[in-house]
């Protein structure tokens, strides 16, 4: 489920690609499945109907079995009874739960890495040391 004893609208989802990117993660989804969702783009929500498009490159994710699985876990997470349709389409990454966390991921490493630059610490053994801080060395550890 999306949050323990919370509901989600639906509507929400097609409303803002962050809610969507956080549903999708939060829903409990696993392995093809939730490659599956993290490669679509809610479109609208019209009169019981979930309209996804699912970026073409990752047409090879559906089956059936899936498709049941994330309708499922999409009713569970919102509570609501409603149909899915999803087509297939050229999507943008950004427009994507996938593309969402990359971009989330890609800034919180450069706000890492320009907060270790920063350090005084760092600047003081750069200063002394004559040194240059490698950007690439700096990486998450989560």
């Amino acid at each position: 489920p999306y949050l323990p004893g919370e509901m989600l609208q639906i509507s929400t989802l097609v409303e803002n690609i962050n809610v969507w990117s956080d549903f999708v993660i939060k829903m409990g989804l696993s392995g093809m499945t939730r490659q599956l969702a993290m490669h679509m783009q809610p479109i609208s929500f019209d009169d019981g109907t979930l309209q996804l498009q699912l970026d073409a490159r990752y047409s090879n994710l559906q089956s059936p079995d899936r498709l049941r699985q994330l309708g499922e876990a999409l009713q569970s997470g919102s509570g609501q009874k409603f149909k899915v349709n999803i087509e297939i389409a050229t999507v943008e990454a950004a427009q994507t739960a996938a593309g969402v966390l990359a971009e989330r991921e890609r800034s919180e490493l450069e706000k890492m890495r320009r907060d270790f630059k920063e350090d005084d610490k760092v600047q003081e053994m750069v200063s002394l040391f004559e040194a240059e801080v490698d950007d690439t060395s700096i990486k998450s550890t989560g």
